[in-house]
């Protein structure tokens, strides 16, 4: 078995990050009189990798599975007890795959605080094993293509810290990397600063205000971090403590990470209802749900003490609205990672069943009830938008959402057309032919005011391909209308419908049709068939000129070239929905 390392003193041993950041400070601050970091017995990752590997095949996720073989367990109480006599114990995660500047796994990894006796130590190494196998850590390596296989667990163990107060602390501002000192603190040993718990002060000093500082604890602290930052040459943060004597800990360091997003969406400021404080930066519009009722895809509101300790639960929501200013917490951390909006508001009523925007670049929150039917279209087109331009950074993914891509373009409406003579001509003019089976759900607000708006919201399922589609037409020109579009591509049928759910959005309408597309260049000629009725055209180009010169190469000038839209198209056919609809067993 590989030996049980004090203070960091083996040789080409891998501590995990925590534990190897950890070793930097210790040699940092070996001849500081008040800055103490502490005193640490580490089981490094590859004792890790020998446990696992004598356990055999079994679930590891379950700490009771792992079973730590009699001598060895000697041997570390034995370690820790010439260490440390019985003093309380701190035994702590250090996974080799966390506190990179690229990804925290901040809080992802189980701790412990008070351990003595010898069983509890034990239990706790077993525990911190585990959690490398947790649900958490799996979804976590799926996120940020980790292979679990080559990484490991280090166990870091040390004596509880007699300090009476604690906390964390940045030395930017994680929210935007503006340039201020950042400091949670609470008493005791600091865990409500890391959970998002209650009572936490909350301070912020700009760099230039860092001469002006009167707390001598606090300039002591700033002077702390700012080597910390230099040494590593990056934004950090750090865990902290302070005991009766004033004598300062430091627990632990990493990167501050703070992805960048664009924000380009403009409103009026007199639709904002509310305003609110930024925890991480985004826009996004659903349904609030309290914490304790969570759903997929909507937004979670802190309606009680809450540690969000459950990664799927965070990527799945659209955003967080907490009622404790905790910007520097384990989950504040992984929200701007997954670059989900997260705010704090104090004392907030939401209406239940009502869509709401919270807009955490601005600190405001917007309530739908109380735009107009354009206020609310031009902010869902804006909203698409902006979920396109993060879609790289924001692990969408895990909703169902394959891309995202604008779908902007000119159409025609095309009737009275002699069907043969109109595929014989593209097809000497090289149009390539493509068969489209399509089944189209539609949906709009209950006041049905989407499709009065000439607004098209639906899951169009085309050759198996699943898309949601928002549209706005434009049909004030006779001729053809223009789109303004978003496709939202998704990877089940499920997904997109629970997407649409989470605006609110009720079905109107299930069709079927097969249309035979003819495409060459920017240009698509469809032929459109529903039960019963004659063949029409729909002609979509990126240009009206593209329009132009298929209607001369199709001779279409005798026939109806009309702009309209599905509504008068339908009144034209004498159609209604029913005439549309077929077997939906087994979707």
């Amino acid at each position: 078995m590989a030996q049980i390392i004090d203070n960091f003193k083996g040789k080409k041993q891998n501590y995990g990050m925590k534990g190897n950041n950890l070793k930097i400070l210790m040699d940092l601050f070996k001849d500081s009189e008040r800055v103490n970091v502490p005193e640490t017995l580490i089981l490094p990752s590859s004792l890790f990798k020998e446990v696992i590997k004598e356990n055999g095949d079994t679930d590891f996720s379950d700490y009771k599975n792992i079973v730590i073989n009699p001598q060895l367990q000697k041997e570390i109480i034995q370690t820790i007890r010439n260490k440390f006599g019985n003093n309380k114990l701190v035994v702590r995660s250090s996974a080799t795959c966390e506190d990179s500047i690229f990804f925290s796994g901040s809080g992802q990894y189980d701790s412990f605080l008070n351990i003595y006796e010898d069983e509890q130590i034990i239990d706790a190494i077993r525990k911190v094993y585990a959690s490398f196998y947790n649900k958490n850590s799996h979804l976590y390596s799926k996120i940020y293509n980790i292979n679990l296989n080559k990484e490991g667990m280090a166990v870091l163990i040390q004596p509880v810290a007699p300090v009476v107060k604690a906390g964390v602390m940045f030395s930017c501002d994680p929210v935007n990397k503006s340039k201020k000192y950042i400091i949670e603190s609470t008493k005791g040993l600091g865990t409500n600063v890391v959970e998002g718990g209650e009572n936490v002060k909350h301070l912020e000093i700009a760099y230039q205000e860092k001469d002006n500082i009167k707390d001598s604890f606090i300039r002591v602290l700033v002077d702390i971090i700012d080597v910390i930052k230099q040494r590593f040459g990056y934004e950090v943060d750090i865990e902290w403590g302070i005991d009766a004597n004033n004598n300062i800990y430091i627990f632990q360091t990493r990167p501050v990470i703070c992805k960048n997003a664009d924000f380009n969406i403009k409103y009026d400021s007199s639709i904002v209802s509310s305003k609110c404080t930024p925890i991480s930066l985004g826009f996004a519009i659903g349904k609030i749900e309290n914490i304790t009722d969570k759903e997929f895809c909507e937004i979670l509101y802190q309606n009680q003490i809450y540690d969000f300790n459950d990664l799927s639960l965070l990527l799945s929501s659209r955003g967080v609205i907490l009622k404790e200013n905790v910007k520097l917490s384990h989950f504040a951390n992984i929200l701007r990672e997954l670059v989900k909006p997260c705010v704090y508001i104090d004392n907030f009523h939401f209406k239940p069943n009502n869509l709401y925007a919270i807009d955490a670049f601005n600190g405001n929150i917007i309530d739908f009830e109380n735009l107009s039917t354009q206020q609310k279209i031009e902010l869902m087109f804006n909203n698409f938008n902006y979920m396109k331009s993060i879609l790289k950074d924001s692990f969408e993914k895990y909703n169902g959402i394959l891309s995202i891509s604008n779908d902007d373009k000119f159409e025609e409406v095309v009737f009275d057309i002699d069907e043969q003579n109109v595929i014989k001509e593209l097809i000497e003019k090289g149009f390539k032919k493509k068969k489209v089976n399509q089944k189209i759900y539609t949906y709009d607000f209950k006041d049905k005011s989407l499709i009065e708006s000439n607004a098209i919201f639906r899951i169009q399922v085309s050759n198996g391909a699943i898309n949601v589609q928002f549209k706005l037409l434009d049909t004030e020109n006779e001729r053809y209308r223009t789109e303004k579009g978003i496709i939202i591509q998704f990877d089940s049928l499920k997904k997109a419908k629970m997407f649409m759910d989470s605006y609110l959005m009720e079905e109107t309408g299930y069709q079927e049709r097969i249309i035979t597309k003819y495409e060459k260049d920017n240009v698509s000629v469809n032929i459109i068939k529903w039960p019963g009725c004659e063949a029409y055209l729909g002609i979509e180009g990126q240009t009206l000129e593209d329009l132009e010169n298929i209607n001369e190469q199709l001779n279409l000038n005798d026939c109806m070239v009309t702009g309209w839209g599905g509504r008068q198209i339908f009144k034209k056919l004498k159609l209604t929905l029913t005439d549309c609809k077929f077997d939906r067993t087994g979707e």
